[in-house]
């Protein structure tokens, strides 16, 4: 699957902010319905998914990030092979609730 692809699926699915109410609309529009523990009564859900094309100098761990693959990639600016290590998935989501206060 292309990078390209990706990303427009990406966007579907995170153009929406569902909550409870609206899960049903929301559901027909992106075809993204939080699973049964995401779906508070007084929260929307958000999900985030980061797309990471960076190369990085050493493996990173975070596990958002997560960049352990290692790669050797052309620095054409400095005639040489470097290694450099890339995301270890294509896609990493994360999911959150925002709950706003009415005063």
């Amino acid at each position: 699957m292309s990078f390209a692809t990706v990303y427009k699926k990406v966007l579907t699915v995170t153009r929406g902010v569902v909550s409870k109410v609206n899960a049903r609309r929301a559901r027909m529009k992106t075809g993204f319905l939080p699973m049964e523990g995401m779906r508070p009564d007084d929260a929307d859900v958000l999900l985030l998914i980061l797309l990471n094309p960076l190369g990085y100098l050493k493996p990173v761990y975070d596990p958002w990030f997560l960049a352990t693959k290692p790669v050797q990639q052309r620095d054409n600016a400095a005639n040489e092979t470097v290694l450099t290590y890339i995301a270890d998935t294509i896609a990493s989501p994360m999911g959150c609730t925002i709950q706003v206060s009415q005063l």
